[in-house]
């Protein structure tokens, strides 16, 4: 009996142990920093397009998550994956940021930018490139 105890004790504890190895998660954060003259909206993707998530989205949310005003940041933390995973699993081992002008989407609205991919400029960065920048991207309107 004091043997089914000790076994059924020790499974107990890898079971539980096991099921933490889920809960953790990659703590770093992309910082995309907007050094333009400019406003700007920031978007992060792993595929080229970025037409999908419009659905999913308010107007509202996407205009107050990814607004960059000149001279300031946004940070993108990756949960619950880890940023190595989100990478290798990206279109070509790249993230994508898009940015949008303030003018274009004042012109067109995010329904049309995002479904007919308006965007004033996309950087696509793998993993070494964004270690390379110390997780902190620098946006220059150029």
């Amino acid at each position: 009996m004091e043997k089914i105890n000790y076994l059924i004790v020790n499974l107990v504890i890898i079971f539980i142990f096991n099921s933490c190895l889920d809960i953790a998660h990659d703590t770093r954060n992309l910082k995309i920093f907007n050094n333009s003259n400019s406003i700007v909206y920031c978007l992060m993707s792993d595929s080229d397009l970025f037409t999908n998530p419009y659905i999913s989205y308010k107007e509202s949310g996407l205009e107050k998550r990814n607004i960059l005003k000149e001279n300031t940041f946004i940070t993108y933390p990756i949960n619950p994956k880890t940023w190595e995973e989100y990478i290798k699993s990206a279109k070509n081992g790249k993230l994508r940021l898009f940015f949008i002008s303030k003018d274009s989407l004042d012109k067109n609205g995010w329904k049309r930018v995002l479904t007919n991919n308006i965007y004033t400029k996309v950087y696509k960065l793998d993993m070494k490139e964004i270690k390379k920048m110390k997780w902190e991207f620098i946006y220059n309107g150029k």
